[in-house]
């Protein structure tokens, strides 16, 4: 998503920015949960009880031998649409995904939700729009905490694109709203593309702070939930600042982290870095093979397993449509 293109290409690209969830949103097990696409009735997976499957590729993608064969890539054509499809957010089992879409106004997206039965399935077709969390401004890239209670999404409902965030009540979610985030929403002039943690506790972004307003990555920490978020630093080892870097996403351990880069009058790519703990500084990316073409790739988010990456491309009709991509394994 790139915000550095103009004002509506700016959107479009910020559209991968996060909105707050509720429909079909599952906690954990034992959470109460909306009647909706994503009850009990389509929850279960692989293995029959929601959990993801034993292998895991995140060690490929921290020593850098992960490979993506480019005939592993797939459209989600059940979830194309006329408009753009952008944004995707998987949950922990694989089964639930939210994303943006615009349908052919520039000025406004709305956040959709979908779910499937297994991991082997295609997700249900043509997706459910969000109550709350959208209005008649832009909402984007939808971002949640692991157990899908905190949703996090960029706006401009208040007139400038600001990081507002949501929780899950037992009555359902509420309007997403910023009071712990006056810090966040304080740099640059346009805070897009935010990424939660899985507990909750450091929110990832993009803002238009680097030279000439290049896009650049940013994190803030709480300490608790109901914490006012610290003052943004730099995500340490990245942001270059001859390019756009945004749509932060990152592994539930916080060690790999996959980004959109690109300069001010090209096309986007997907890299990805990587580093020893949580909190260190990453090293120098990598493109992410298999994927990136002379089309526009942005917005990856990777399975929990890292076994899966999904990202938004307009390869097929210079519109964007999600796609997935498989690790060789």
């Amino acid at each position: 998503m790139r915000a550095a293109r103009g004002s509506d290409r700016a959107w479009r690209r910020l559209v991968v920015c996060a909105v707050l969830g509720g429909c079909g949103f599952q906690s954990h097990p034992g959470a109460p949960t909306d009647a909706d696409p994503g009850d009990a009735a389509n929850r279960g997976d692989d293995a029959g009880d929601g959990s993801i499957a034993a292998s895991d590729c995140l060690p490929q993608w921290r020593d850098h031998t992960v490979r993506i064969s480019s005939s592993s890539v797939h459209e989600i054509t059940e979830l194309s649409s006329s408009g753009e499809d952008r944004n995707p957010w998987i949950s922990d089992d694989g089964l639930r995904m939210y994303f943006s879409r615009d349908v052919a106004l520039v000025s406004r997206s709305d956040i959709y939700f979908t779910s499937r039965a297994s991991r082997s399935l295609r997700f249900t077709s043509p997706g459910v729009v969000i109550p709350n969390l959208n209005s008649d401004s832009r909402e984007g890239r939808p971002s949640l905490s692991s157990d899908e209670t905190i949703f996090a999404v960029s706006t401009d409902r208040d007139g400038q694109l600001d990081i507002h965030m949501t929780t899950r009540l037992t009555s359902g979610l509420g309007v997403p709203e910023a009071p712990h985030l006056a810090l966040v929403n304080g740099i640059g002039t346009q805070r897009i593309d935010p990424f939660l943690s899985g507990d909750g506790l450091r929110l990832y972004l993009a803002s238009n702070t680097g030279p000439v307003g290049k896009l650049q990555l940013w994190t803030a920490t709480r300490t608790s939930t109901g914490d006012d978020f610290v003052a943004p630093a730099l995500v340490p080892g990245i942001n270059d600042n001859s390019l756009n870097e945004t749509d932060p996403a990152l592994s539930r351990d916080e060690r790999v982290l996959v980004y959109s880069a690109y300069p001010n009058s090209e096309t986007g790519d997907l890299r990805y870095a990587t580093r020893s703990t949580a909190t260190g500084s990453f090293g120098s990316p990598l493109e992410i093979p298999g994927v990136n073409t002379d089309a526009n790739e942005f917005d990856p988010v990777l399975s929990a397993d890292g076994c899966e990456l999904y990202f938004a491309s307009t390869r097929r009709d210079a519109k964007f449509h999600l796609f997935r991509a498989d690790v060789t394994r």
